[in-house]
């Protein structure tokens, strides 16, 4: 496990259908978190992934996201079944999770987040902070904790004409309102066969609790 968010290594493949990048390690994570022209591409991930060195980087902040509003994740994911431990990020910043900001079609699937730990603002996740038009999520799950303002959920932050499906999460989540053990706050989204098992509180200061 590094603990320097400067190491960085490039995956093999080429980021297409057919030869998608294939991260391996956290260097090949930490690529793709920093490459934001990859972020319409392909990825599958190739083994399990400890990344429990990431609360020291970024001068404590923990691992940037892959996907913001500047630059959103539209790619495909595909986790292949495995998993990432002990992510960290405590930045503080809105739409924040493993992947920030998801849009048009990008897919996510098969994937596991193992004692991850953020603290952000609204629109905060362990996987994906903000999951909208048309993308999908399926086959993932989360534990650890998750603290944030608005719409603030165990999975996922808010989710907008959006799929989710066969995705769970045993993750503790707190924040002001808007707060769901799976999804934070749902628009238009279909989400089926998902569950939530953590405690999730609320302190009701600007409305209603999630699912």
């Amino acid at each position: 496990t590094t603990t320097t968010p400067d190491a960085v290594t490039e995956p093999n493949g080429d980021g297409t259908e057919g030869n998608p990048y294939q991260i391996a390690d956290i260097t090949n994570l930490n690529w793709l978190v920093q490459t934001s022209s990859a972020w319409d591409k392909y990825f599958i991930q190739t083994a399990d992934i400890e990344a429990d060195g990431t609360s020291e980087w970024n001068s404590g902040k923990g691992i940037s996201m892959i996907g913001n509003s500047s630059t959103k994740f539209t790619g495909v994911y595909e986790g292949n079944n495995k998993t990432i431990s002990g992510l960290s990020n405590s930045s503080l910043g809105s739409t924040e999770g493993l992947f920030g900001y998801v849009y048009l079609l990008a897919e996510i699937k098969n994937l596991g987040l193992i004692n991850a730990n953020y603290t952000g603002g609204s629109n905060t996740g362990l996987l994906v902070g903000k999951l909208e038009a048309e993308s999908i999520v399926i086959n993932c799950y989360s534990s650890g904790s998750v603290d944030g303002h608005q719409s603030v959920g165990g999975l996922i932050g808010s989710a907008n004409s959006s799929t989710i499906s066969n995705c769970y999460s045993n993750a503790t989540v707190t924040g002001s309102s808007e707060c769901g053990g799976l999804i934070g706050l749902t628009l238009t989204s279909s989400i089926s066969n998902s569950y939530a098992t953590g405690n999730t509180t609320a302190d009701g200061t600007y409305g209603n609790t999630g699912g």
